[in-house]
């Protein structure tokens, strides 16, 4: 019986291999001392001389396993699978195999490390300055207001970042190639020294800069920071609400306002300032940019209004006069307070007065707001004017009845003054032997005239014309000569009469200086001749 020499087990014969260990097995010639015991003692039941055998055999076969157990194992190159887990897994009778909850887990851990390489490798990429930098780029070139809000930041607590607040910023530099072209430089340059110096620190002057914050896992982590920025905005009438964009961001309480208002982000903003009142609305807009977070922009909303003087010409004989603006009353009385604002004085604006008089209503004419000293005098309208008309074609009937009898009594509109000058005309001609022979053709009136006026005891209103006749003169020993046709530039003044609730001429005088371009024309139907009743007398 052999005995692995390595080992120590016993040795299947004829088996090249050991089956415990897998070592080679050598083979040796056995002597036949060593054999003879051997059959004796398994031959001889009972005899002394097998002890001794048994007892050598014994000794050497414990010497070689002790031996094979102290001294280790090294097997030849190539033999370890064979002689390490093939040995093992045949003394062990079973194979190397692994449970479907071991492949599970190891499948799960390697998906982790997986996951955190790429995770990894994508936190190293995100937390990369220049990364930050181009996407920033990308975002400001695209107008994506979104990420761009996303990727500023401020140190500024109460600067509100997000996609609305960001348009004029955005739109600022989209539309100034140039200024783009610098902000996108001085960020690179930043990324450039960050590289060059970890502990670089940014200059506060410029608005928009790329900093250090802190560490995203166990990279340094970059912020596109901006500093804010201030507005000083400017009006100059209490109650001006004054808008960025569509907001209300501040009210004046005050005439000659100022208020700062932000904080904002530099940028392009529009400010327009609205005032209203019940007559009119005044609006001013403006558009401004800071990108200096250490200077206050001014923004001035001034609102080009002015407070009119509307002057009356006679507003002490009125109680109310009322002022229509654009043809509107807005209901102020110009005899209490006859200057309103703030108004437009560039000629988009009219006025006109309108007051209660003794003989009625009267508006005075329509006239453009082109100054801050507005006059304008009462006018008599349509109904007034056909009255008054009325009366200087009668008392032009009445006064060649008067002229030629020299009779006071014919003339019924007109005054004592008139009717005695008429009177006391008539009487001279009559007694120098002047004689009068004419009739009345007609009148033209001058529609731009009618001016009322009062000299503090009665109101009056001129009446420009130009009065046609045919008329002579001649002496008691001529026979009447032929009519010749005349034209007379005369002005009628006519007083109103309350105690008769009349219109009378007070005054007639010569000579009117009015726009002849626009006229009423009055022409009698069947004139009457009128012939100084003395000449006839003196003939008979």
């Amino acid at each position: 019986m052999n005995y692995c020499n390595q080992c120590g087990e016993e040795l299947v014969e004829g088996a090249k291999f050991c089956k415990h260990c897998g070592t080679p097995v050598v083979e040796k010639e056995q002597s036949p001392e060593l054999e003879q015991p051997v059959e004796q003692a398994s031959n001889v039941e009972g005899q002394e001389t097998v002890e001794p055998v048994e007892a050598e055999e014994t000794t050497v076969k414990e010497e070689q396993v002790t031996a094979a157990q102290e001294e280790p194992v090294n097997p030849e190159p190539g033999t370890q699978e064979k002689g390490g887990l093939a040995a093992a897994s045949k003394k062990s009778g079973q194979g190397f195999k692994l449970s479907k909850p071991a492949i599970l887990s190891i499948s799960i851990v390697g998906a982790l490390i997986l996951i955190l390489f790429v995770g990894f490798f994508v936190a190293s990429s995100m937390a990369s300055p220049n990364k930050i930098v181009e996407k920033f780029e990308e975002a400001m070139h695209e107008k994506d207001t979104d990420t761009v809000a996303d990727l500023l930041s401020s140190k500024s607590l109460s600067l509100e970042i997000d996609k609305k607040s960001v348009e004029g910023f955005v739109e600022y530099f989209n539309e100034n190639p140039s200024e783009m072209d610098l902000l996108i430089d001085h960020l690179k340059d930043q990324v450039k020294q960050y590289k060059e110096n970890p502990d670089f620190k940014v200059d506060d002057w410029y608005a928009v800069n790329l900093e250090k914050d802190g560490k995203f896992l166990v990279f340094d982590n970059y912020d596109i920071t901006v500093s804010p920025v201030y507005f000083n905005v400017y009006t100059n009438y209490n109650e001006t609400e004054i808008y960025l964009g569509d907001e209300v961001v501040a009210t004046a309480d005050s005439d000659e306002y100022y208020k700062e208002i932000g904080p904002f982000l530099p940028g392009l903003y529009s400010f327009k300032a609205v005032y209203k009142s019940e007559y009119v609305e005044l609006t001013s807009e403006v558009e401004s940019t800071n990108f200096d977070p250490g200077y206050t922009q001014e923004v001035d909303l001034y609102l080009d209004g002015t407070d009119v003087l509307f002057e009356l010409p006679y507003y002490e004989n009125l109680e109310n006069v009322k002022l229509y603006l654009n043809g509107e009353d807005i209901g102020v009385n110009l005899v209490e307070d006859n200057e309103v604002g703030p108004l437009l004085t560039d000629g988009s604006m009219t006025f006109a007065y309108e007051a209660e008089f003794p003989f009625g209503t009267v508006k005075s004419e329509e006239l453009p707001i082109d100054s801050g000293y507005m006059y304008a005098d009462f006018k008599a309208g349509d109904e007034l004017k056909q009255s008054l008309q009325d009366v200087i074609v009668q008392f032009n009937k009445e006064y060649l009845a008067a002229l030629t009898t020299a009779d006071g009594s014919q003339l019924t509109v007109a005054n004592e003054t008139v009717i005695d000058d008429v009177v006391s005309g008539a009487e001279d001609d009559r007694e120098w032997g002047y004689n009068y022979t004419g009739k009345f053709i007609g009148i033209d009136f001058y529609d731009n005239s009618f001016e009322f006026f009062n000299y503090g005891d009665a109101w009056t209103v001129d009446v420009a014309t130009n009065t046609l006749t045919e008329e002579a003169i001649f002496y008691d020993d001529e026979e009447a000569p032929a009519l010749e046709p005349t034209e007379n530039e005369i002005t009628y003044e006519l007083t109103y009469d309350e105690a008769s609730s009349a219109w009378l001429v007070s005054y007639v005088s010569w000579g009117a200086y009015y726009d002849s371009d626009s006229v009423t024309e009055y022409r009698e139907e069947n004139p009457e001749t009128y012939t100084s009743k003395w000449a006839n007398s003196q003939k008979e």
